[in-house]
């Protein structure tokens, strides 16, 4: 814009000048008065379709690198709420591990780019707007794990005490890491409004920016560590139940086979009712497992070879079960429930009551089911809904 005035410029002082600026004593000869008129509106047109063709080629320029940006960003995957139920207690560990890393990674960029803008203390439009991208990226991050943060409180909130105040502690850092990028974007607000009004930016409203991330980067220090010794505490009390349960012994084996079926058709309809909720709690676990133990203990005792397979099931199902291996385990358990009508018919027994259905999947913990607040484990944490 700057090129393109001086240009102009130049050539009005050169037309109203005349010959003057040079040596040579012939005579100019000068155009009529409405040639003259004419070739400086025609350079004055040239200069103004210039001038926007420059524009529009900033704007343009603009554009392109805030599309760019947006496009080099890694973008979290968000997970469909039905798929957390299918995961087991070490996948859905494995996803908030992720997920918060992603959102450090989306902060760290954000804070890198604020550095960046600031750095000659100055920020302009074109900056803001790539901020901005950086931001929408670390709040959709930051979403993203919260969410699979409530779905491990609905489906194993009851199971780990343990895993679960740690697990509260790590939400806490999430959302105040979601505030301090709020609070940048906050900034960004108010200094894209000043811009565009055309007023000079405050050197304290650049200090806030600068603060703002600065806080961000504080807040994500360490996070991840905290939030990988926590994914190893799940595993390490997965592994703990999966030991207790093959040390387990049988301490209550049926005498015959019509109490062994009515045994198998308790254990059946217990763990069925544990399930009712979608969950299941560290009392409950320690009864079917004990439960199922004695009922497979009961199968090889009384039912004969046609009955090992469904004793090597109730292990199975056991394993399952102590794994945090949910969805695999009611799967197991309806296939269960299905076998028992034609195992009692086979040998001629009438089994008392018509047992407990799994819950449908609408019944389970998610989507709009999951618990959010104080209605979850960990209490109403501060920047939560």
């Amino acid at each position: 814009m700057k090129r393109t005035f001086v240009i102009f410029m130049g050539l009005f002082l050169l037309t109203a000048c005349g010959g003057r600026a040079t040596t040579n004593t012939a005579v100019p000869t000068l155009l009529p008065t409405a040639a003259l008129t004419t070739d400086v509106d025609a350079t004055v047109v040239a200069a103004v379709a210039a001038t926007a063709t420059t524009q529009a080629g900033i704007d343009m320029a603009i554009e392109t690198a805030v599309s760019a940006t947006a496009t080099a960003l890694p973008t979290p995957l968000p997970v469909e709420t039905t798929e957390y139920v299918t995961m087991t207690e070490e996948e859905l560990a494995a996803l908030i591990d992720t997920a918060v890393s992603e959102a450090i990674a989306a902060t760290e960029s954000t804070a890198a780019e604020v550095s960046s803008a600031t750095s000659d203390t100055a920020v302009t439009t074109t900056e803001v707007q790539t901020i901005t991208v950086y931001v929408s990226g670390a709040e959709e991050a930051i979403a993203l794990a919260e969410e699979a943060i409530d779905a491990y409180y609905a489906l194993y909130g009851d199971l780990a005490a343990e895993a679960v105040a740690e697990l509260s502690a790590i939400e806490a850092e999430l959302a105040t890491l979601n505030e301090n990028v709020a609070t940048i974007n906050e900034t960004l607000v108010t200094i894209n409004d000043t811009l565009n009004a055309g007023l000079t930016l405050a050197e304290d409203t650049i200090t806030q920016l600068e603060t703002a991330a600065a806080t961000a980067l504080a807040t994500v220090d360490g996070y991840q560590a905290q939030v990988d010794a926590w994914q190893q505490q799940v595993a390490t009390a997965v592994s703990a139940r999966q030991q207790s349960l093959d040390m387990m012994q049988p301490v209550n084996v049926a005498a015959d086979l019509p109490a062994t079926l009515t045994q198998v058709q308790s254990y059946a309809n217990t763990m069925a009712s544990a399930f009712a909720d979608g969950t299941v709690s560290q009392a409950e676990m320690q009864m079917l497992l004990q439960a199922g133990v004695d009922s497979a203990a009961s199968l090889q005792a009384n039912g004969g070879p046609a009955m090992q397979s469904v004793a090597q099931n109730i292990t199975t199902l056991n394993k399952q079960l102590a794994s945090g291996q949910f969805t695999q385990a009611q799967t197991s358990l309806a296939g269960l429930q299905a076998q028992l009508p034609d195992l009692a018919a086979s040998a001629g027994i009438t089994l008392p009551g018509a047992g407990i259905t799994l819950p449908s999947g609408d019944n389970l913990p998610s989507g709009s089911n999951l618990p959010s607040g104080s209605n979850r484990p960990g209490g109403n944490l501060p920047g939560r809904p």
